[in-house]
């Protein structure tokens, strides 16, 4: 993985984690993730990859599993996700959502299973938080844990962002 700020970094975990959220008193976006082994892992050498992600933005929904996108609102609504605009294109799937004045663009390229999320605009430099770090140009802060510690350790950086509530197969 790399960081919003440019720091690279291996981890390996197996579960949902948040790759990154606003770290607002009142968030209006998180971005998760799914990695499960890759076919070429070994016992003694884990090595993972993406393979469902889900955006959500001020209630509404986009979950990509594969090729497979499910939109909707969390508040029980069966809605196409207006928040998050979905672009498709042979394997490659790209999610956009602006939030204040920043744009968030995130592309699922399935072939490789990778992620790249690239953002544009200044109001959450240093309010991000996740396995991206906060986006605010300084690397050594990017292994921010939830409670607010920075910390060196990767493995345990990436398994204090966890998503405890989502189940893993």
């Amino acid at each position: 993985m790399t960081s919003f700020d440019g720091r690279p970094y291996s981890f390996q975990g197996t579960c949902w984690y948040t790759l990154f959220k606003d770290c607002s008193t009142n968030p209006a976006f998180e971005v998760t993730a799914e990695f499960e082994p890759r076919e070429d892992s070994t016992f003694e050498q884990v090595r993972t990859r993406a393979v469902s992600v889900n955006v959500t933005v001020d209630g509404d929904f986009v979950i990509i599993n594969g090729l497979d996108v499910v939109t909707g609102n969390t508040k029980g609504h069966i809605t196409d996700a207006k928040a998050i605009h979905v672009q498709e294109y042979d394997n490659t799937i790209t999610m956009t959502f602006t939030s204040k004045d920043t744009t968030f663009t995130l592309s699922w390229i399935l072939k490789k299973h990778s992620l790249r999320v690239s953002l544009s605009g200044s109001d959450y430099r240093g309010h991000l938080c996740g396995l991206l770090g906060d986006a605010d140009g300084d690397t050594r802060n990017d292994f921010l844990k939830p409670g607010g510690d920075v910390i060196h350790n990767a493995t345990e950086f990436g398994e204090s962002w966890k998503v405890d509530w989502k189940k893993c197969e």
